[in-house]
Order: C-alpha cells, then structure tokens, then sequence
C-alpha cells in the first residue's frame, strides 16, 4: 500500500486533488514520435469540457457506437459544455446496460465539432453514446 501526503490551498475540490489522484495512479507515458508524425501538426482532444471537475474513466468502442464514462469528480451537481470532435449523428445518455436515460441535443460549429450540454450530480456517474 502506498500513500502520500499533498499540501494545498483551499479545500479537496479548490485544490482539484482528483487530478492529484489521477497523476498518481495513472503517470504519464512519454512517446516517440518520427519527425513525419510530429510535422503532422500537435494532438487534439476528443472530447474536451468547459470547466475542470469532470473525468473521463473509460471510452470504448462497441457496435459501431462510442461509449463514454463520464464521472463528476466535482462536489456540486454540475452542468458541462462538451465538445466532441469526431462525428456524430446521434448522442444519448445511456445506463450501463445500454437502456436509454434521454437523447441529448447537439450542435455543431463551423469547424465540425459537436456540442452539447450534460448534467450530472455530485460524484456522479454518466455513460454518454455516440453514434457517429
């Protein structure tokens, strides 16, 4: 077992320890790239969000569908701007069994990215499917 102690300002949720968390248990990993691979312009994100205090603890890919754990690490119940780049027809909140919760609204900007609102309680937990 292995624990740390992390000095901070403010509280749990001020000093974003969840993050903290995240850099212990999931270090990052250096890659190499060749010189035609980096002249290919930097990396993007998937799915990004408009504020801190949400993570993303899994994606896959199952029928054709992606599928996106969403977990509010944040300690209110929180509405989020996402934005998703990559297609998408179709976008639901899901349970785990695939039962739909609701359709979720998109919309799309002029560079093709795809933007939609969610809400999800304190320390709650979301699966979002994507049809592309």
């Amino acid at each position: 077992m292995n624990y740390a102690l992390v000095p901070h300002a403010g509280n749990w949720e001020q000093a974003a320890l969840w993050a903290e968390n995240d850099g212990w248990n999931e270090p990052l990993h250096t890659e190499f790239c060749t010189t035609r691979a980096a002249a290919a312009g930097p990396g993007k994100s998937l799915l990004s969000f408009d504020r801190d205090g949400w993570e993303v603890p899994a994606m896959r890919l199952a029928n054709g569908k992606v599928y996106i754990r969403l977990f509010n690490a944040s300690g209110e119940a929180a509405q989020r701007n996402l934005t998703y780049d990559g297609p998408v027809a179709k976008a639901e909140l899901v349970q785990l069994n695939d039962e739909l919760l609701r359709d979720i609204p998109v919309t799309k900007d002029s560079a093709g990215r795809t933007h939609f609102e969610l809400r999800l309680p304190c320390f709650g937990i979301g699966t979002l499917k994507i049809t592309p």
